[in-house]
């Protein structure tokens, strides 16, 4: 599982250096291929699973485990919950740059606030959602080299050292994946949004 998710992240990451690139292929886009893009992104975004992984990780920032008082498991699940914390801050300015961009089936944007979304916003966001990958990548690594710690805990304790690595499996489990749909979406966006400029 892990070696799958380190090359996941860096063929995502190599998909996050494409998005801050200044000369990119869908600028020449046709305005079929435009709508094209508009359906790819909004279907992404209204996918079954982006959607389930979302409702869990919002569930899982809802419900954190106790502590275990095993500092190496608890300082896990803390900094777990505290990626969640920021995906969700990514999730809604996602959904926010969608809503600025991707025009409805009425040819209307959903979010109308007057702030325009820059060529930065898009890659500072793919930037962030980079770094999260990375952070979640190296969590991974921890939760293997700590799952043998649960040993060291009292036996009254043992439950919740392992409800709070199950926690911490969960939700990086559940962030990587959901991290990765969303750089692909952010990739769309951005060449949508470069396309859109230059018709």
């Amino acid at each position: 599982m892990l070696k799958k998710m380190i090359y996941g992240t860096a063929l995502l990451l190599g998909l996050m250096f494409t998005v801050g690139q200044s000369k990119v292929f869908s600028q020449e886009m046709t305005k079929e291929e435009q709508k094209l893009m508009e359906k790819q992104i909004k279907d992404a975004m209204k996918n079954e699973d982006y959607l389930k992984r979302q409702a869990k990780l919002d569930e899982l920032l809802s419900k954190p485990p106790a502590t275990c008082g095993l500092e190496s498991i608890d300082g896990l699940a803390i900094n777990s919950k505290a990626m969640l914390v920021e995906q969700k801050s990514t999730n809604d300015l996602l959904k926010t740059y969608v809503g600025k961009l991707i025009p409805d089936d009425d040819g209307n944007t959903t979010v109308q606030d007057g702030k325009k979304i820059t060529a930065d916003d898009i890659l500072q966001l793919s930037t962030g959602i980079g770094k999260q990958l990375l952070a979640v990548t190296d969590a991974l690594a921890k939760v293997t080299a700590v799952a043998g710690d649960v040993t060291k805990l009292s036996p009254m304790k043992v439950p919740a050292g392992k409800k709070s690595l199950g926690y911490t499996k969960d939700v990086l489990q559940n962030l990587g994946d959901q991290l990765k749909a969303q750089m692909v979406i952010i990739k769309n966006l951005s060449s949508y949004s470069k396309a859109k400029k230059s018709l």
